[in-house]
């Protein structure tokens, strides 16, 4: 919980209270006063470590509730940010579209030669009335690359799912890869 400078708050032991040292922005929500989501996922990055403060950030971008230009307007509340070219250099890796960890995987290890590093990521398309994303994209080739990690890409009703997209996409002539993790 993160509370003003010269509030105290009485808390148990598994709750971590962090004092504000200056003024950041602030929403009222069920009565109490919270700081705006790109300050608390900065927050995130800075107390429980690269990994945790990486996956809220991916989570958050991916579902709209933020975005990565708010998130870097944010940072002029922390000042003093410890790994701070690191989260500037993560920063930039989700501006250019990636969005979870297994993608930022496959930008640093797979999309790597000069031909695979111009794919477009994360390129849009309607099908018959429903939207698609995919996660690289060749103009040229009409070849879709999706990194399907376990979380959204196991079970049956998954598969069915991406194989009726890429029917979908097969349609207006655009071939799907998929990697898995």
């Amino acid at each position: 919980i993160v509370v003003g400078h010269a509030q105290r708050l009485k808390a148990p032991s598994w709750l971590r209270v962090r004092h504000l040292t200056r003024t950041m922005p602030t929403l009222v929500r069920n009565d109490l006063s919270v700081v705006v989501l790109p300050v608390a996922l900065i927050q995130a990055w800075w107390d429980e470590g690269v990994e945790v403060g990486r996956d809220l950030m991916f989570d958050a971008v991916r579902r709209r509730r933020t975005t990565t230009s708010r998130i870097i307007d944010a940072l002029k509340y922390f000042p003093r940010l410890s790994n701070r070219k690191g989260l500037l250099r993560f920063l930039s890796q989700l501006s250019r579209g990636i969005r979870s960890f297994l993608e930022d995987l496959a930008d640093s290890l797979v999309l790597t030669t000069p031909t695979l590093k111009a794919f477009d990521r994360q390129v849009d398309f309607t099908v018959a009335g429903k939207n698609y994303c995919v996660d690289a994209f060749d103009k040229e080739t009409r070849t879709a690359i999706e990194f399907d990690g376990a979380e959204y890409h196991s079970g049956d009703d998954a598969r069915r799912r991406d194989i009726e997209r890429d029917v979908a996409l097969a349609s207006i002539g655009v071939l799907t890869l998929r990697f898995t993790y």
